[in-house]
């Protein structure tokens, strides 16, 4: 609960409760829209990186459970997009799921039944197009909550996160 507070700038002894009130006060905020920076403007492009991916040289990989196969990514934000409204906000997924490091530049992510993601492979899949998806490390704890929340298909957690950041928009970057 300490770091629940932290991460809405409360002091971190803040009670259960007065986190509780606090939270259900901005989340009445929603929506709050995501500002769009330019790619050019935007911090996460500083380093891009393009050939010769080799995700061991790059990050610092370990196994999250003891009896876990192999690497996984911690915290990570998995951004998908809808293939038949690509331009929709609201049907842009943020969600959280387990991403494996499979090789030096191949990942896998367990994509279940039931969530958004999967209803947007499906579609992917049927319409043989590309799933629009990025993969989004050292976000926002605001945004890795939300990513983590069970929120309707058509409701944006960037809205939600804009929202709970007591009405300061999210930034993103296309």
């Amino acid at each position: 609960w300490k770091n629940h507070a932290l991460m809405l700038g409360m002091d971190k002894n803040a009670s259960v409760k007065e986190q509780f009130l606090e939270l259900n006060r901005r989340w009445d905020k929603y929506p709050v829209e995501p500002r769009i920076v330019a790619r050019e403007d935007a911090p996460c492009k500083e380093n891009t990186i393009t050939e010769n991916i080799n995700v061991f040289d790059l990050l610092a990989l370990y196994r999250i459970n003891e009896q876990d196969g192999g690497f996984f990514f911690s915290k990570a934000s998995v951004i998908t997009g809808d293939p038949e409204f690509p331009d929709d906000l609201n049907k842009l997924n943020v969600g959280t799921y387990r991403i494996q490091v499979k090789d030096k530049d191949r990942l896998g992510i367990q994509a279940l039944a039931f969530h958004d993601i999967a209803i947007q492979l499906e579609k992917a899949e049927r319409e043989n197009k590309p799933l629009p998806i990025a993969i989004a490390l050292g976000n926002a704890p605001l945004v890795t909550f939300m990513a983590s929340t069970p929120i309707a298909y058509d409701q944006s957690e960037y809205a939600f996160a804009g929202a709970l950041q007591n009405g300061e928009p999210v930034e993103i970057v296309k």
